[in-house]
């Protein structure tokens, strides 16, 4: 059973705004940052992006704008490594981040399976991790037809806050999460990625594979990645200071004034 996160990230808001506030007291500089809700979305078998057929047929759900919709991103018995691509509309003209809420359970399957490696029932958990890519695209066309280029800088969080859960031993650098292992039922609604800000983005994507060097398999090798809703992240210029962080300031000793 998929259980629903919450709908808003309270604690991920509060440290956003704790830190634009500390931004602001310091000089340092802050741009206002602005979520989208990518208007399409495809999904292919990465080693064959002619391969379209592997998406489901909700993962509308995972682009509403709603965190109380769901899809898998693929159909049943999946079992390639995949690629989901995002068509994105960025009236500012810099995107700088991803950001998503998914379901832990990315083989979309526990209990217990066949074991093909030494013919033997296993127990298999329903969290799992893997091993994420990220892309970005300025061309126009078929999402599976553009020409995708890595990103660069990947950090993980934003601000500080919206941290991805790793598995012991992961990490993110350069393009790749190395390691992912957040369910945002338990681990937080918003799972956030940075990276250097990319001027003229019409699309972000990420590869998915399973992550075997940390992550034992479990018996059941799909690549489903059940997911609550993907934003894209912009922002009107990199490093431009702009009057956010000192009304994050303001907004927090309001509301401290107000409990007191």
């Amino acid at each position: 059973m998929n259980t629903r996160p919450e709908t808003a990230s309270r604690r991920g808001a509060s440290a956003i705004l704790i830190v634009a506030a500390v931004a602001a007291m310091t000089g340092a500089s802050f741009a206002a940052t602005v979520y989208i809700s990518p208007d399409d979305i495809d999904v292919w078998e990465t080693a064959n992006p002619t391969n379209t057929g592997v998406e489901r047929g909700e993962t509308a759900n995972a682009i509403d704008g709603d965190t109380g919709t769901f899809s898998y991103m693929t159909n049943s018995f999946t079992g390639v490594p995949i690629t989901v691509a995002l068509d994105v509309t960025i009236a500012d003209p810099y995107v700088n981040g991803f950001r998503i809420s998914k379901l832990g359970d990315i083989d979309g399957y526990s209990g217990s399976g066949y074991d093909g490696d030494d013919d033997e029932v296993v127990d298999i958990p329903g969290k799992e991790a893997s091993d994420l890519a990220f892309y970005y695209t300025t061309d126009s066309g078929a999402l599976n037809t553009r020409t995708w280029t890595a990103v660069s800088g990947l950090t993980n969080g934003y601000l500080g806050a919206e941290l991805m859960n790793l598995i012991g031993g992961g990490s993110v650098s350069g393009n790749t999460v190395d390691g992912e292992y957040h369910d945002s039922a338990t681990d937080g609604t918003w799972a956030s990625l940075s990276f250097a800000p990319v001027a003229g983005v019409t699309g972000i994507a990420f590869t998915m594979d399973h992550d075997e060097k940390h992550f034992t398999e479990d018996g059941s090798n799909y690549y489903h990645y059940g997911t609550w809703e993907i934003e894209a992240m912009a922002i009107p210029e990199p490093g431009s200071s702009v009057l956010a962080g000192g009304a994050a300031l303001v907004m927090l000793l309001r509301r401290r004034r107000d409990r007191a």
